[in-house]
């Protein structure tokens, strides 16, 4: 009995070491890798939703989940290993307020310890479809002198689909067609817009299909005609001495016209202007000059006059004076300069008007003296001209360095 007794005692105690070594593992281990708590933001939402519904207004798509773990196994943890879903299983139309449930994916040893929000609030209708017809809307017109045919379209009608209420204010489905300048039949593949009895664009509802080729036919007018304008002629004699015109742009260069077919049948290649007036012009310019017309004929749009835009520039030109004086200043008291040599020759190139008003006495010469000391230097002249508009593209003087020497006025 007391062997037996013995041999309790012992499985205790041995049991006892067992269960305090665990114990002393577990708290070593949790001191080396301890249990935190992390959040996770913008985990999507899935929405389980019963077919034959949709939603009235877009739900909220995204909660933020706190999950706890040891610290290490958030090493290898992402949002993507979170699942966050709301059961809107058996819901029916209204509004409703909906659990957010979230589970950490297997292969994880994680917890989820929170979501916020904890909640969402949506709200159901019953999806429905029904067929609406197709509008075309023409933007713009086409060039005069061009018939546009009635749109053909692939199919007259399209379904709509989206909640019962929406649904019930579309009265039909939009396309948007451009025209303007068109003078060719063309197709096109436009895009619907569910529009309700205000034309204004219905939203939060899809078309099937949601795109449509329309084809459009245009066809040539036998009274009306296109015709060139040529180039307006411009008077060279009036232009100013020393310019040149450098560009010339005109519009419109074509115009149509309406009139009998023997008097279509009668037009000239082309229709002139009168001559531009370039009297006085020494910068850019625009004019309206009036157009040539025929008699008889009818100008579409009254475009009897053509907006002339011509710039205007100066002939590059060159000029040479010689003997030009060089002026010492900035001398210092008692101090005297000996240039040598005493005049210099300066060559000039920019534009032609600007220079012949140039003369020799209104070009200068000049070297500073205020900031150097006592003695020889080589120093090259400044020149100073009139006209501050003067852009001269080439400059230079000859000699281009001076001998200068400063020097007491004692010294002999």
């Amino acid at each position: 009995m007391s062997r037996a007794l013995a041999l309790l005692r012992n499985l205790a105690w041995l049991l006892f070491c067992l269960l305090l070594a665990l114990f002393i593992w577990v708290l070593a281990t949790f001191q080396r890798d301890p249990i935190v708590q992390r959040s996770y933001i913008q985990v999507p939402i899935e929405l389980r939703l019963s077919d034959g519904y949709l939603f009235v207004e877009e739900p909220r798509r995204s909660a933020t989940v706190f999950v706890r773990a040891q610290e290490s196994m958030f090493e290898r943890f992402t949002r993507d290993d979170i699942s966050l879903f709301a059961d809107l299983d058996n819901m029916g139309m209204g509004e409703h307020t909906v659990e957010l449930r979230a589970e950490v994916r297997s292969g994880h040893t994680a917890a989820i310890a929170d979501v916020s929000p904890r909640q969402i609030t949506i709200q159901l209708e019953r999806e429905i479809a029904r067929e609406i017809a197709i509008e075309v809307e023409i933007l713009g017109d086409t060039e005069p002198g061009y018939f546009l045919g009635v749109p053909q379209l692939e199919t007259e009608n399209v379904e709509v689909i989206g909640p019962a209420n929406v649904i019930e204010q579309i009265v039909s489905a939009r396309a948007v067609i451009a025209v303007h300048g068109r003078r060719n039949s063309f197709s096109e593949e436009l895009s619907l817009v569910a529009t309700n009895a205000n034309g204004q664009r219905v939203l939060n509802v899809r078309l099937s299909p949601e795109r449509v080729n329309v084809s459009v036919e245009v066809t040539t007018r036998d009274d009306i005609q296109q015709i060139a304008v040529h180039q307006p002629p411009l008077d060279f004699a009036s232009l100013p001495w020393g310019y040149y015109p450098s560009s010339i742009h005109f519009d419109p260069q074509v115009i149509f016209v309406s009139g009998t077919p023997a008097q279509l049948a009668a037009l000239p290649d082309f229709l002139t202007t009168e001559r531009v007036d370039l009297s006085d012009r020494t910068e850019d310019f625009e004019v309206e000059v009036p157009i040539d017309i025929p008699v008889g004929l009818v100008v579409i749009d009254n475009q009897r006059m053509v907006t002339v835009s011509i710039g205007i520039a100066a002939q590059e030109g060159y000029r040479q004076y010689d003997a030009i004086s060089v002026q010492v200043i900035g001398l210092p008291e008692g101090v005297e300069a000996l240039v040598s040599p005493e005049q210099v020759a300066i060559f000039l190139a920019g534009p032609l008007p600007i220079l012949k008003l140039l003369s020799a006495e209104q070009v200068q010469a000049h070297i500073d003296v205020s900031d150097l000391t006592l003695g020889v230097h080589s120093i090259p002249p400044q020149i100073a001209l009139p006209f501050t508009e003067l852009d001269v593209t080439s400059l230079s003087v000859v000699p281009a360095l001076l001998d200068l020497e400063l020097r007491t006025t004692s010294e002999e």
